[in-house]
């Protein structure tokens, strides 16, 4: 350590703190995890809840050879999807929703269309927001793979805005198929939409059929977002065991 380093520690710890060198390998972002996971590999997502296609965009710039399923139920979200994507061949657009089962459901399309859902926006959050009402097509996710004969998938990405239980109800086979190594998916448990999820609900049907968790983006607050909500990563248990050795 040079004078001039022992110096700046030894004034900062008359503060109570110390100088020490920064892990230049921390994982920071759930990129980096995914890259580290799959490095080098052809990679086969689902995408549910596409939006206008800013997970393609994120996989694109992350992996060099993916195969991408997106799955987008607002009309107005898949206009802007199909139009910046369905040209490329490696990427397969659908527009219905996902849930527990086939059936047709209420879809509340907002103006600002990251927010629509099968849910509605709580009234005490909803003021400056106008939204449509339409009856969509609802499939389970067993059905869409058997349908488009899935048999592994990578990377599970699930942002249905409080809709993501029923996602995982209908993936009931598939889960027990370890269909998915690696399962990203929003939690909102605040009171933003008329209906929310908790951790309980979402690890009931993924530790019985073995994934665990791995990462969470955030620290969550209520006092600072009602919509307390967050990003959760998990793996397949025998992919978590790779990991640790």
């Amino acid at each position: 350590m040079t004078l001039i380093k022992i110096i700046i520690q030894k004034i900062v710890n008359l503060f109570g703190y110390k100088v020490s060198k920064k892990n230049i390998n921390l994982v920071k972002n759930f990129d980096t995890i995914l890259k580290k996971i799959f490095l080098n590999k052809k990679i086969k997502i689902i995408d549910i809840g596409a939006n206008i296609g800013q997970s393609i965009e994120r996989f694109e710039k992350n992996f060099d050879d993916i195969e991408i399923y997106s799955i987008e139920p607002s009309k107005d979200a898949f206009k802007k999807l199909a139009e910046k994507n369905s040209f490329k061949k490696n990427v397969f657009l659908f527009n219905f929703a996902l849930g527990e089962k086939k059936e047709k459901k209420n879809f509340y399309n907002y103006n600002n269309n990251v927010l629509s859902s099968l849910y509605k926006i709580d009234k005490k959050y909803s003021n400056n927001l106008d939204y449509n009402r339409k009856k969509i097509q609802v499939l389970s996710l067993d059905y869409f793979c058997k349908s488009q004969k899935l048999t592994n998938i990578n990377i599970l990405k699930i942002d249905t805005q409080g809709n993501e239980v029923k996602v995982l109800k209908g993936a009931n086979k598939s889960l027990k198929k370890g269909l998915f190594d690696l399962i990203e998916l929003e939690i909102i448990m605040g009171n933003y939409y008329e209906n929310y999820s908790n951790f309980y609900s979402v690890e009931k049907f993924l530790i019985k059929n073995n994934y665990r968790i791995v990462a969470l983006d955030r620290k969550l607050n209520f006092f600072n977002d009602k919509k307390l909500y967050c990003n959760a990563l998990y793996i397949r248990k025998d992919l978590y065991k790779k990991l640790n050795k």
